[in-house]
């Protein structure tokens, strides 16, 4: 049985098009329910046992350095904080000395989608990928990850925030990397996953899995007021199964 792998959690973002909400929190910290989004996905994860969770913080760093320490999460949780913007992959290299192991899963702070961790190791292993990314079922929307995935499950395009002719899904924000994919990240500059990595495993080195449920997020204000009245009717946005 493979071992769970320890996550890092991309927390670092301004959060611009909730500016006008006037939170007074970064993102990831507004409250969903009884807590702050960020604490449900790292108990989520938990839940799942992985050992350690990297939060990957840049604005509004100290609020989340001052929520997290020292609080019982259920997983070791640790910090790795920008002193200037790096962008989805730079966060993640700048992380990597403290994530240990073959694998690292990785995950936006803003979203979530219903998955099984052990569905996405076996995934890996049945198919050797140099990545693995949870796939979402597309909705009327033009800000996520399209994706299309052949009948295989292998990911054959990808565009980030833009529709892909035929693409039937979208990336749901959750990724199983191998370690060298990270370690191969130009460190000590800005580097953008969805658009400079990414692309580069589309010749059958990136497969898919489906997700259990539907993605939710909370990166525009319409979006979060419909996770946070879900959250208040009783859902339980951090489950694993459909």
């Amino acid at each position: 049985m493979a071992t769970t792998p320890d996550a890092a959690i991309l927390c670092g973002g301004f959060g611009t098009r909730l500016k006008a909400l006037d939170l007074g929190v970064p993102k990831p910290m507004v409250r969903i329910g009884g807590g702050p989004f960020l604490a449900g996905l790292i108990g989520a994860l938990a839940r799942q046992g992985v050992p350690r969770v990297v939060l990957c913080t840049g604005q509004g760093r100290e609020q989340i350095r001052e929520y997290f320490h020292r609080r019982d999460c259920g997983t070791e949780v640790l910090f790795s904080e920008e002193t200037e913007p790096l962008g989805t992959a730079g966060a993640l290299r700048l992380a990597l000395p403290q994530l240990r192991g073959e694998f690292v899963l990785a995950l936006n702070g803003d979203s979530w989608a219903p998955f099984d961790l052990a569905a996405l190791l076996a995934r890996q292993r049945a198919t050797g990928a140099e990545i693995v990314l949870v796939s979402a079922t597309a909705e009327d929307r033009e800000d996520a990850g399209s994706l299309l995935v052949d009948s295989e499950e292998w990911v054959r395009a990808f565009a980030e925030k833009q529709a892909v002719a035929g693409a039937p899904v979208h990336n749901a924000g959750i990724y199983l990397f191998r370690r060298e994919v990270l370690a191969a990240i130009p460190a000590g500059r800005a580097v953008s996953l969805e658009r400079e990595i990414l692309p580069q495993y589309l010749d059958g080195r990136m497969a898919a899995l489906a997700a259990e449920g539907p993605l939710v997020d909370i990166g525009t204000p319409e979006r979060l007021a419909r996770a946070q009245a879900a959250a208040e009717q009783g859902a339980d946005l951090f489950r694993f199964g459909g």
